[in-house]
């Protein structure tokens, strides 16, 4: 909830003291527009929202930077798993980074068979026994996660590659 002081009043004032006693944060004071803005052209930053006027150095020593957790990690599945459609005949590979339930149902609903493998699977050993190969979306900033971009690198030349052999058959 982003207010100000006159939408304060037009929220009827306690509703907002009920949302503070139920959890619900709320920010006054600061332009959203130019955060966005900001995001937008410079891409996510590290920030934090506190109350109240004074700055606390302990606070910062004590704030963990997201950019040095392995998120990816903690949110793929450990282990590989089989989701069947029986609505169609295609397998995909997924490459699961965070993968939402809601991704794994559309696949499945549009017909694709899926197989769900952890983010540090090596899916270019077993990329060629599937239709294709999807990458979740996942937590954190994508450029940390070298081995992931290596994997599909390679499954980018091995596509590629087999494509064009496949093109030159077909052209004989």
């Amino acid at each position: 909830m982003v207010c100000t002081r006159g939408n304060l009043l037009l929220l009827g004032g306690p509703s907002v003291v009920a949302n503070k006693s139920k959890g619900v944060p709320a920010i006054s004071g600061v332009d959203t527009r130019a955060i966005v803005t900001f995001l937008r052209e410079q891409g996510s930053s590290l920030a934090r929202i506190t109350i109240g006027e004074e700055y606390d150095a302990d606070e910062d020593e004590a704030y963990v930077d997201p950019e040095g957790i392995n998120l990816v990690r903690r949110v793929s599945t450990k282990a590989p798993f089989h989701v069947n459609s029986s609505l169609g005949d295609l397998h995909v590979a997924l490459i699961d980074c965070g993968v939402k339930e809601n991704i794994l149902r559309s696949l499945v609903s549009r017909g694709a068979s899926v197989t769900a493998f952890p983010y540090n699977f090596p899916i270019h050993k077993v990329a060629r026994h599937f239709d294709g190969v999807f990458i979740s979306n996942g937590p954190g900033d994508p450029t940390q996660y070298v081995l992931l971009k290596s994997s599909s690198t390679i499954l980018t030349d091995s596509f590629s590659s087999a494509a064009k052999k496949r093109s030159t058959t077909f052209a004989s």
